[in-house]
């Protein structure tokens, strides 16, 4: 009946640490729970309000706020705060991203941490002062996603689709800037 699991925060902690939360996904009563590590007891428990299995869960620290990001499978991203202490959940947010399952995958780009939301109108996932944002990926029905860096291929990802596989670098955010010019006319 476990759907998902996630241990753990998408910083993968550092040398010597470990996690002490771990994410999952209930495909029987579509609710998702907090649990303590290394004992795995519950700490919280908070239904999905869908009708649709849980396909993908990760613990996401976003700007020193750790959320919880959960994808189903038609589409939508549900997306919590979680209290690192206690492992409550609150401020749910759904997002509907696409219409297929969506897969939960963390990389790095440059030194900002993000999410990949796979499914069949890809996202990006991150955080920039202090608010969650999600940028659409020129690629669409994408399966999977898996961070790649080599020599000659540094901070790229790995991208397959049911017929092809690309790796690629993701492109800096870009920021449109607007200002008024006064052209004298009416």
């Amino acid at each position: 009946e476990v759907a998902c699991i996630d241990v753990g925060a998408m910083d993968g902690g550092s040398a010597g640490q470990t996690s002490k939360l771990a994410a999952v996904g209930m495909w029987k009563d579509m609710t998702v729970r907090t649990l303590r590590l290394p004992t795995l007891e519950q700490l919280h428990q908070c239904s999905l309000e869908s009708e649709t299995i849980p396909r993908s869960v990760l613990l996401g620290n976003f700007d020193g706020t750790l959320h919880l990001l959960v994808g189903l499978g038609d589409g939508t991203l549900v997306r919590f705060l979680c209290d690192e202490g206690n492992g409550t959940l609150s401020a749910r947010k759904k997002v509907a991203i696409g219409t297929q399952p969506i897969g939960l995958r963390a990389f790095s780009s440059g030194d900002k941490k993000h999410v990949f939301a796979a499914s069949d109108r890809p996202v990006v996932i991150y955080s920039n002062n202090g608010k969650i944002h999600y940028s659409s990926v020129n690629r669409s029905n994408i399966n999977v996603v898996c961070p790649f860096s080599s020599e000659g291929f540094e901070d790229c990802l790995a991208v397959a689709s049911d017929s092809d596989m690309s790796i690629g670098a993701m492109d800096e955010i870009q920021k449109l800037h607007i200002r008024k010019i006064p052209l004298g006319e009416q």
